[in-house]
């Protein structure tokens, strides 16, 4: 039932022709239309089932549509759209976040949320074009979070997929995005996902204490009428919610130890809404 509300409402989505963001009061119907689901995963969410990801941002509604259409995501993870000027507060309880951003919409008190929520171990992937418009101070919080320096503006067309990345190394082909003007950027401590012809960077994934995943263009954009950008979507969260250290917690993580003193620092492994599989992760003392 939901993956044919899903396809139901992508057909009218698409049948907008010339109207990349969906009128709100569509919008509004569409939020109507999946409260049934948002209760379901409210229940699944407290039972740790399985993962459970926040869909924010201006595009937060348009995306989850695309979502909900797609089997193997509905099946995998539990979906919750908390839209746009969202806080750490509204993130916390999450395990990963899925932001889809209008253009240079991201606020400070967004990009600061982002930074905490990461630095919680929890994944963040998002999706935004304008980056290079954004001000001083949200760029200097959000571009260290996604392992980059800089971003310019450019109409993307497909170059190549890295083929050493987990993300992009089975993929063969990618298809133009709904929208022009897009954003590629300067890696510092990122690894390219897709480039253009001049190895311009569009997509990029960074791997530090968590893991995020940056597009040059809304992700709604970038899969709207585009099967084969789908796959890149999909690839992309099974990428970010494996790499989730939100399993790992530490009763401290900050502190210091006196010249031959000790301290005792409790590690707390929970498998709650995990997936089978290994997990690793580096806990780091300096």
């Amino acid at each position: 039932m939901l993956i044919l509300l899903g396809l139901l409402w992508v057909a009218e989505l698409r049948a907008l022709s010339g109207h990349l963001f969906p009128p709100t009061a569509l919008l509004a119907k569409f939020r109507a239309q999946v409260q049934p689901y948002a209760h379901l995963v409210e229940r699944v969410k407290q039972t740790g089932a399985m993962p459970s990801l926040a869909v924010a941002g201006f595009n937060s509604a348009s995306l989850l549509s695309i979502l909900l259409s797609l089997s193997n995501s509905v099946s995998d993870y539990a979906y919750t759209d908390v839209g746009d000027n969202f806080t750490l507060a509204t993130l916390q309880n999450f395990d990963g976040v899925l932001v889809d951003e209008r253009d240079f919409r991201l606020t400070l008190t967004e990009a600061q949320a982002l930074r905490d929520y990461a630095n919680s171990g929890k994944p963040v992937f998002i999706g935004m074009d304008d980056f290079d418009n954004l001000t001083p101070d949200v760029q200097a919080v959000i571009y260290p979070l996604l392992g980059v320096s800089a971003a310019f503006d450019r109409d993307f067309v497909f170059g190549a997929f890295n083929p050493a990345h987990p993300i992009t190394q089975n993929l063969t082909t990618m298809e133009f995005f709904n929208s022009t003007d897009n954003d590629y950027f300067t890696l510092a401590g990122a690894e390219w996902l897709f480039a253009d012809p001049a190895n311009n960077y569009f997509g990029v994934a960074h791997q530090t204490r968590s893991r995020s995943v940056l597009f040059g263009e809304s992700l709604f954009a970038i899969v709207l009428n585009n099967p084969n950008n789908l796959l890149l979507l999909s690839n992309a969260i099974d990428w970010i919610a494996a790499g989730a250290t939100g399993w790992v917690t530490l009763d401290q993580t900050s502190g210091t130890v006196e010249p031959g003193a000790t301290d005792t620092i409790t590690v707390t492994f929970s498998a709650v809404g995990l997936r089978g599989g290994d997990y690793t992760a580096d806990l780091v003392v300096a």
